[in-house]
């Protein structure tokens, strides 16, 4: 035998003697202590002795099971002298599964929103056995909340009690005369009585068309963000008119929705042929995969996103659809949303009122230096802020993300009182509380429709639109930035938005800053009544900047703190040097996608200081005075009398007019720019700043404002390293967008019939051709434009870079080239919020617009089911949909299609009944208004694109109405306006 033996031998040849070993010493260590409860005292050094002289030790029956009294012992001794490999490893309590499935089955009482099956059955007759079973042995049919079966095939004769399923509540809907058909159809949903008891049938229909019942379901439980669960089972016969049906769905939808608009709605069915993504655009099919051999029949529409999961099942018995289960994966906003804790001041009329003093009796000129700016605006600063965190009193509150506006403490004291209450099982008194509560609720929600209507009466648009979000629920909070290493994270993302930083132009600065002259003549006086204005004049929500000065601090002081920031003011311009801490930015980057993968999916939005901003604003002033007439006629943006409007009107003028001529097309290059703020290049915006002949102060301001720029990227509340930055203007301050326009002033085009159209960095380059035109000679008409954007330093996305081809061209046309990429030629494109097609229907665009509407009627619903006024609904409809349906409809309007208005007629209609008054004819006269303005404008600047076409006729009275050859210049602005504008003066006269 070999003395070699494996370790698996040796633990099986030593683990019985050890657990022996233990077992024995266990047993002495007990008795040494059992003594005391089966032994007497003074027979206890007897035992011991008797112990020593027998081999055996005898046990009764008393002392075995007085062990099970006795407290843990420790561990025997001698295992720690066992080794390592050959002890036993312990074994980790096993975790719960994970998975939606497993949670559901843990749950299956609770789910946050119902488990459903969904089955088209074909006689419930003839497979209630089979149901039966199934709810009985399968637990998928036994743990779902609703049973939604159509085609029962039941008649009124049959009575429930032939149908009951243990534990399940038989709600049906049997087909009638009104259906013009005797046999087949019909609607029943089985509910777990574990789940919900507690039913109404809102509604039912029966015709030739469709089929429905519909509930409203108050479960045992649902997150609080939900006030009850709205179910609508449908049918739709194979012979019935799909369009009829969903119209009458989506009526009886709203309906509900009406009178819930929190609830979630679910609408589930067969429903064959007929489709809802049209008239429901807010709601989402879930369910995935073939029911019907390879057909999709049986849906189910959700007005929440993300809330269900489907899995398809083999069929009930011989049924020839399958077996749908909808598994919840909604999770509540408790759980998607962690609570958030907060400092917040406040701000009582007494504490303003001390502050105010604290303010007048401080001596400000201690704090001037001035042989340093930056420690003078640092020492002030640092005061303010002291004098503020000293006077005004603060709090820390506890924001629930699942908490409504108007449920105060007292309200949150009554309802965990209930709570007990209900625990303790004293139901009179949970009763009682149960009424105060509803009292207590009603009190709350009036004092938020008080104060509507006092902010109304008031003229307060201000207080009434904060007080109008927080009702509908319109203000989102800012979502956190998922990522594993926040610091690393911030740090690399601080690096990519500086990527462009060059030091080499550094030089080229100071020499181009050399050049210019100062004289006392060019000094630009900063008064206090203009640095007051300023400061009365900032918004206060916004964001506090590096140096943690307020906007309301400005505002509500802004009568003792002006005399105090205008010398520091005027010494940052006339010594052209702005303090460090004003030039130090935080970026916040925020997502461009939903769900961003790379760096170049966040856009940098620069936090800087609000004293800098007040600056800045007195700067860009004098800024634009000098700039005046010197802009590019075809630059639309940062104009008085200008707006996105114009731009597009402009745009999709000129195309018209062009197509409106025999063999004819144009292409339309839409250009974006890959971080068009952050690639500026200092040397080449002041020699334009020379070139345009601005104030030599402001230039040398701008210099110091652009040169050694400290950055620092923000992830949540994580800060990264400091960069130093000398390229670019940080997106977000007052000044950048002025200084882009400014820096591409200069690019404008030379190319006969060829227009650039430019609205801050989205440029659209449209050229015009005829069909005897060389296509090909394209590529040269926009390589000066690319020439142009490599001198400048502009970089152009080719990837987001497209193009339209408006018309119908002779011969398919070769794709543009920028650096040897291809550009993509789209059907339509997205310009300023406007989708532009190549027909210039509007086909795309009014279904973009529906479904913003659609979005907006939900919040539109939860202002009147909190009992706001007529007139407060009707202010919130004009200000949030209405100006959603205007936006650029005298570009679009008059150019739609029937079907494309009653789409749009259709959203009105919805609107109309939930406001109580009919709003078309207020839409159509809002358009005209609209049209009236936007001519009234072009005609007043004589330097607009569109102020040549319009024409006075030799009266001097009426306008010349342009010639057509077709309908679609005929339905142009231009035209409509004009005979507008002849309207309107025939009236007057």
């Amino acid at each position: 035998m070999s003395r070699h033996v494996c370790p698996f031998m040796m633990r099986k040849m030593i683990y019985p003697w050890i657990i022996l070993t233990i077992i024995g010493t266990a047993i002495i260590g007990q008795l040494s202590v059992q003594s005391k409860f089966s032994v007497a005292p003074e027979r206890e050094m007897d035992l011991i002795s008797d112990w020593d002289r027998r081999p055996y030790a005898i046990y009764s029956r008393d002392s075995l099971l007085a062990l099970r009294h006795l407290p843990t012992l420790p561990p025997p001794p001698f295992l720690s002298d066992i080794p390592a490999e050959l002890r036993r490893p312990t074994r980790r309590k096993r975790g719960r599964r994970g998975g939606i499935r497993n949670r559901l089955r843990r749950r299956y009482t609770k789910p946050p929103l119902p488990a459903i099956i969904l089955s088209n059955l074909r006689s419930l007759n003839n497979k209630i056995d089979d149901l039966r079973t199934h709810a009985r042995y399968c637990s998928e049919f036994r743990e779902a909340s609703l049973l939604c079966l159509t085609e029962s095939w039941l008649q009124s004769n049959a009575p429930d009690s032939l149908f009951e399923i243990n534990g399940f509540t038989l709600i049906r809907l049997d087909r009638d005369k009104n259906s013009g058909k005797c046999k087949g159809g019909g609607i029943c949903v089985f509910l777990n009585d574990q789940w919900c008891r507690q039913f109404t049938v809102k509604d039912t229909i029966c015709d030739s068309n469709v089929e429905m019942l519909c509930l409203t379901l108050r479960p045992f439980y649902l997150p609080r963000e939900f006030g009850c669960v709205l179910l609508c089972v449908v049918y739709v016969p194979p012979s019935g008119k799909a369009s009829i049906a969903a119209a009458t769905i989506a009526d009886h939808v709203y309906k509900l929705l009406q009178k819930h608009p929190d609830a979630p709605a679910i609408i589930a069915g067969d429903l064959n042929h007929c489709q809802l993504d049209a008239v429901l655009p807010g709601f989402y099919q879930v369910v995935k995969g073939e029911t019907r051999k390879d057909r999709l029949l049986d849906k189910c529409y959700v007005n929440v996103k993300d809330a269900y999961g489907s899995k398809i099942r083999p069929p009930i018995a011989n049924s020839d659809h399958n077996v749908v289960h909808l598994i919840p994966t909604y999770k509540s906003k408790l759980k998607r949303c962690n609570a958030v804790e907060r400092e917040i001041r406040c701000w009582s009329p007494e504490a303003c009122e001390d502050l105010r003093a604290c303010f007048e009796i401080t001596n400000w000129d201690v704090f001037h230096d001035q042989n340093s700016l930056d420690v003078t605006t640092s020492v002030t600063t640092d005061y303010i802020n002291f004098c503020v965190q000293l006077v005004i009193p603060s709090k820390r509150i506890k924001i629930y993300p699942n908490n409504k506006r108007f449920v105060s403490k007292d309200i949150k004291e009554i309802i965990n009182r209930k709570k007990a209450a209900f625990k303790s099982k004293d139901m009179i008194k949970c009763k009682q509380l149960e009424k105060v509560l509803k009292n207590k609720l009603r009190e709350a929600k009036q004092v938020h429709r008080d104060q509507l209507e006092n902010n109304f009466k008031e003229k307060n648009p201000k207080r009434l639109w904060d007080n109008m979000k927080k009702i509908t629920g319109m203000s989102s909070p800012n979502k956190l930035i998922v990522t594993g290493n926040e610091l690393m994270f911030a740090n690399e993302l601080n690096y990519f938005f500086c990527r462009f930083d060059s030091s080499s132009h550094l030089s080229d600065c100071e020499n181009i800053i050399n050049t210019i002259n100062l004289s006392y003549s060019d000094r630009i006086p900063i008064t206090v009544e203009e640095v007051r204005g300023t400061f009365q004049r900032n918004s206060t929500r916004k964001a506090l900047g590096p140096d943690h000065s307020s906007a309301l601090i400005l505002k509500t002081f802004a009568w003792e703190l002006a005399p105090v920031w205008q010398p520091i003011f005027q010494q940052s311009l006339d010594t052209h040097h702005i303090p460090l801490a004003w030039k130090t930015s935080h970026i916040k980057p925020i997502p461009k996608k939903k769900c961003p993968k790379e760096y170049n999916d966040y856009r940098p939005i620069a936090l800087t200081s609000v004293i800098m901003k007040s600056l800045e604003k007195i700067i860009v002033q004098h800024l634009n005075r000098q700039m005046g007439g010197l802009q590019d006629p075809y630059q639309f943006a940062y104009k008085q009398g200008r707006s996105t409007e114009d731009a597009v009107v402009a745009l999709t003028h000129i195309i018209s007019k062009h197509l409106d001529k025999p063999n004819t097309y144009a292409r339309a290059l839409f250009i974006d720019f890959s971080s068009a703020f952050n690639t500026i290049q200092p040397n080449l915006l002041l020699s334009k700043m020379i070139k345009f002949q601005i104030n030599p102060y402001i230039i040398y301001w701008y210099f110091s404002f652009l040169t050694n720029r400290v950055q620092l990227v923000k992830v949540n509340d994580t800060l990264s390293s400091p960069i130093t930055t000398n390229v670019g203007v940080p997106q977000g301050c007052i000044s950048s967008p002025r200084l882009f326009t400014l820096y591409t002033s200069d690019c404008t085009t030379n190319v006969p019939n060829q227009f650039l159209f430019k609205y801050s960095d989205d440029s659209t380059l449209v050229t015009l051709f005829t069909k005897t035109d060389d296509g090909s000679l394209y590529q040269n008409d926009v390589d000066w434009l690319i020439e142009w954007c490599d001198n400048n330093y502009l970089i152009i996305n080719t990837g987001k870079t497209e193009e339209v081809i408006f018309g119908k061209p002779p011969l398919q046309l070769p794709k543009v080239k920028i650096h040897n990429s291809d550009i993509a030629q789209v059907p339509s494109y997205k310009y300023l919020g406007v989708m532009i097609d190549q027909n210039l229907t509007w086909t795309d665009h009014i279904d973009f617009t529906c479904k913003k509407i659609q979005q907006r009627i939900y919040f539109l619903r939860r202002l009147r089911s909190f009992g706001a006024s007529a007139q407060i609904i009707f202010m919130f409809f004009t200000s949030v949909i209405q100006s959603v349906m205007l936006y650029c409809s005298t570009a679009w309007y008059g150019s739609l299609s029937v079907k494309d208005k009653a789409k749009l007629q259709h959203q009105i209609k919805i609107c109309s009944k939930i406001i109580g008054q009919p709003i078309a004819h207020l839409y159509q006269e809002a358009h005209n208004k609209s049209m009236l303005r936007l001519a009234t404008c072009i005609l007043n600047d004589p330097t607009h694109t569109l102020h040549q076409e319009y024409q006075l006729l030799p009266s001097n009275r009426r306008f010349k109405v342009p010639f057509f050859n077709r309908n679609r210049l005929k339905h142009s602005f231009i035209h409509q306006s004009t005979l507008l504008l002849n309207l309107q003066h025939a009236a007057t006269v």
